[in-house]
């Protein structure tokens, strides 16, 4: 990474450096080198450091009783529910 930063510095001031005429070739010079840094930074981006990661945890699989109670305008209605989790 630090030699990819002093291949971008070293880039932009060699172009600021030329006059206005040559600048422009500069700049195409400088293109396919913006577009390889670019690159290479969204490929280290993919690795996301996902080897640190605790194991999921979540619902243990089995059979679960549910009460489910609603009250709407002074009236209540209970509803029993069974989940099963596998």
């Amino acid at each position: 990474m630090p030699l990819l930063l002093a291949l971008l510095a070293a880039s932009l001031l060699a172009a600021k450096s030329r006059r206005v005429k040559e600048q422009f070739c500069a700049t195409r010079a400088f293109a396919p080198l913006a577009a390889t840094m670019l690159a290479v930074l969204l490929w280290a981006a993919c690795g996301g450091g996902g080897g640190n990661n605790p194991p999921a945890t979540g619902t243990p699989a089995g059979t679960y009783n549910l009460t489910l109670t609603a009250t709407a305008g002074g009236v209540s209605r209970t509803s029993a529910l069974t989940l099963k989790v596998n």
